[in-house]
């Protein structure tokens, strides 16, 4: 929030500068693959203690996953349009998931690259 903060006091000053606030990024949709540093990202740390408790909380099910390519493409179609500089734009996917079933349905794909 702070660092938000800073970039608008800079656009004061005439600098362009956009700010994207990301969803919770998550696998590439296309290759399934993960982040290079998987074991410190907090949300894959969250499913692997889902895992060994062999539970997942009713109240933490549903959650906000966005696959990074998706975001990806859309700070590039947002990136460099003159007519939407200055702004602040959230970059998520607005369908919750099961999370249970995302993981029963997805669970090799995702911890292959680990």
């Amino acid at each position: 929030y702070k660092a938000e903060l800073e970039v608008m006091k800079c656009r004061e000053f005439g600098i362009n500068a956009s700010i994207y606030r990301l969803g919770n990024l998550s696998i590439n949709s296309k290759t399934y693959k993960n982040q290079e540093n998987i074991e410190d990202n907090a949300f894959f740390i969250k499913i692997k203690t889902f895992l060994n408790l062999r539970l997942i909380p009713q109240e933490l099910r549903y959650v906000e996953i966005s696959p990074v390519d998706y975001v990806a493409l859309g700070i590039v179609k947002l990136f460099n349009q003159t007519n939407l500089i200055n702004q602040t734009y959230h970059l998520f996917n607005p369908n919750l998931n099961d999370l249970q079933l995302f993981l029963l349905e997805n669970l090799l794909m995702l911890f292959q690259n680990i």
